[in-house]
């Protein structure tokens, strides 16, 4: 069936492929979002013999990655990034590696047609035998995104088709490099005392943290230059001079540890000193409109960080509380669901002051307050193009009055009959119109939206109120 709002968990049924750091991430999703499908209704009066599946031909993306003399370069890093829409915006992000063979190649496939981005990152193979401040030590390659750029900003985007395999080669450029030395620290509040027998003894130092030195990729999306464990002191030779933003965390025995810090990287030596400290603590509040008995059993508030692929999920206890622990700082967007009821998320306020947008920052202790319907009206109805209902159409419902947040655009996937239910719609004015090519369409992004506006159908609904309305496919 189709899904509208904000109802569901998240993507779900995707593969995942490895990180560098060893985490892992999304890597194709259905062709239609993975917010939406389409259920198949039978019954006496519904043609159910002539159903088409449409299956798109999987298209691959390869290259050679060569240095400046045309010498074909091995075990480099090449990243690839993946735009697509995530919860109605358009979303770049992270979506897997390969390391170059000996022929300086690479290959990504089967892919989903959709819009990607390369990075390609990496040292000289002749730096791995030399150390300390040996001149070949201390010689990279600038990073590069495709086409021929080092700046994530003015990447190229790469279309691939149904069915095709485009060729990307790529040139590295060698460069002197810089020296980065990291020393991490741990609150002095949570250093152990020692019994005054054994204040002679060293205090054992962090024993693993790992390090993620990142950098700005294509639309916001975050690329690696590399990920290292260390202890104290890290020395991190190589790097190419310039932004990036460095992230530390530390398993300690009573809580994780992260920090997170942005450097401009000179020529030459370079130091940063970066101290651990807990988690933010994430609390908050759940407000049901529609239901004054306690919180259904089986809700649950997730946050979700798709870039990092994160999505930590915590139960809503009867009084509407929740609490997250140990959450790593980062972007998330607040999702809800329940195993007994309908939900919609209505709107998120952090810290008191409403949000504009589905991503929330959560880098400090943050009180998170949700408001959600449960009991409301509906919309639903049919969409038809000429006399012939339409299946697996995009139906957009848009409040009257401009919402104040991006949970105001609601979206459903009509079902093969051409059928749409949106529930959980409160009493208002509304504009509902119908899209043929939802997948790329980013329905909670005002500026798409507004240019259908003027020709959508127009609902006025009532609290608790039901409508049944046509929509004629344009």
């Amino acid at each position: 069936m189709g899904v509208s709002g904000l109802t569901a968990f998240g993507p779900a049924g995707s593969f995942l492929p490895d990180r560098p750091d060893g985490s892992r991430q999304r890597f194709g999703d259905y062709e239609g979002g993975p917010n939406f499908g389409t259920a198949i209704v039978t019954g006496p009066d519904l043609r159910t013999e002539d159903i088409l599946f449409r299956l798109l031909a999987p298209s691959a993306l390869h290259g050679r990655i060569v240095d400046q003399n045309g010498e074909p370069i091995e075990s480099v890093m090449v990243q690839l990034f993946r735009t697509t829409i995530v919860w109605g915006r358009r979303t770049t992000y992270y979506s897997g590696y390969r390391n170059t063979n000996d022929l300086g190649e690479y290959r990504f496939g089967p892919l989903p047609p959709a819009t990607y981005y390369l990075l390609v990152t990496g040292r000289p193979w002749y730096t791995a035998s030399t150390q300390g401040d040996d001149a070949l030590a201390l010689l990279t390659y600038l990073p590069v995104f495709y086409p021929a750029t080092s700046d994530g900003r003015a990447a190229s985007p790469i279309r691939l088709a149904p069915g095709s395999d485009f060729a990307a080669d790529l040139t590295l450029i060698t460069q002197p490099a810089s020296r980065l030395t990291i020393a991490i620290a741990t609150p002095e509040d949570r250093i152990p005392k020692m019994p005054r027998s054994a204040e002679t003894m060293a205090r054992p130092p962090v024993t693993f943290a790992r390090i993620d030195v990142r950098m700005e990729g294509p639309d916001g999306a975050i690329g690696w230059e590399r990920v290292v464990n260390s202890s104290t002191r890290a020395e991190l030779d190589g790097i190419p001079p310039g932004p990036y933003r460095i992230r530390v965390s530390a398993n300690d025995p009573a809580k994780p540890l992260y920090a997170e810090e942005s450097v401009k990287v000179a020529p030459g030596d370079n130091a940063l000193e970066i101290t651990l400290s807990p988690p933010p603590a994430v609390t908050g509040k759940l407000r049901m409109e529609g239901l004054d008995s306690a919180v259904p059993r089986g809700t649950y508030v997730a946050l979700d960080n798709t870039s990092e692929n994160r999505y930590i999920r915590r139960a809503v206890a009867a009084d509407g509380s929740f609490q997250f622990d140990n959450l790593p700082p980062g972007q998330y967007m607040p999702v809800l669901a329940s195993s007994a009821n309908a939900l919609r998320l209505r709107g998120i306020a952090v810290n008191g002051v409403q949000v504009t947008d589905v991503w929330i920052d959560i880098h400090q202790p943050a009180q998170l307050e949700l408001t959600a319907v449960a009991v409301a009206g509906n919309i639903s109805g049919l969409v038809y193009l000429g006399d012939e209902p339409q299946g697996s159409v995009l139906v957009l419902m848009v409040p009257k009055e401009k919402p104040l947040n991006p949970y105001g655009y609601q979206a459903y996937q009509t079902d093969s009959d051409g059928s749409f239910d949106f529930t959980g719609v409160t009493s208002g004015d509304y504009l509902l119109f119908a899209v043929r090519n939802g997948a790329d369409f980013e329905y909670a992004n005002p500026a798409v939206v507004k240019p259908f506006l003027a020709a959508a159908t127009s609902v006025h609904l009532e609290m608790h109120q039901s409508a049944n309305i046509r929509l004629d496919l344009k």
